[in-house]
């Protein structure tokens, strides 16, 4: 009985040894790693290389997805910004051109235009704007809502949108019901556009 467990144990190990036995040599390899020949230890085993290209590549798409926006005062993003107005949102759909290029396009109602760079033209009732969040986008407007927007002209002089370059600060746009008042006495006098002037 003592014997048939013993036997039955050194199986075991030789089986786990067994398992083992790939791990062991791509340990070997990476402690025989030498500065002469960084690459050897990737060029012989294929397992770290992929791990390494999946690591390089999830690395580069999580800052290439995210939205970064600097924190801008109200003045610093009135400034920065190509228009500002009090819009009504009327209706949205959706574009897609590709499988990363995704919009998504308001038809709006522009109630006060506050700012506008392209002072000959009107502004286009359609605005753009990248359907995700992650790409800064601004998807998340209703239709029969008033907001207090800004943003900038494309290479057609059409406006877009984008999360960073709001008045009350990145990703935050309230409903024009919801702009402090102060923000709507600043807007209405010209204030924001006599500092520029400065």
């Amino acid at each position: 009985m003592i014997a048939m467990s013993t036997t039955e144990n050194r199986q075991t190990i030789a089986i786990d040894q067994q398992k083992q036995q790939p791990y062991a040599s791509l340990l070997e390899q990476f402690m025989d790693f030498s500065i002469t020949q960084p690459f050897d230890f990737f060029a012989n085993s294929e397992q770290p290389m992929k791990l390494l290209g999946a690591a390089i590549l999830a690395t580069i798409l999580a800052v290439s997805t995210a939205c970064s926006c600097v924190a801008l005062t109200p003045q610093e993003a009135y400034d920065g910004a190509q228009w500002v107005s009090r819009v009504l949102i009327v209706s949205k759909r959706e574009e897609i051109v590709s499988d990363f290029e995704q919009f998504i396009i308001y038809t709006v109602h522009y109630i006060t235009v506050f700012k506008n760079i392209k002072r000959k033209r009107h502004l286009c009732t359609e605005m753009r704007t990248p359907k995700e969040t992650a790409t800064c986008g601004v998807p998340f407007l209703e239709p029969g809502k008033e907001y207090l927007l800004a943003g900038s002209f494309d290479d057609s002089d059409e406006p877009t949108i984008n999360n960073c370059l709001q008045i009350l600060g990145p990703g935050n746009i309230p409903e024009w019901k919801g702009v402090p008042s102060e923000i709507k006495t600043k807007l209405k006098a010209g204030a924001f556009d006599s500092t520029l002037q400065r």
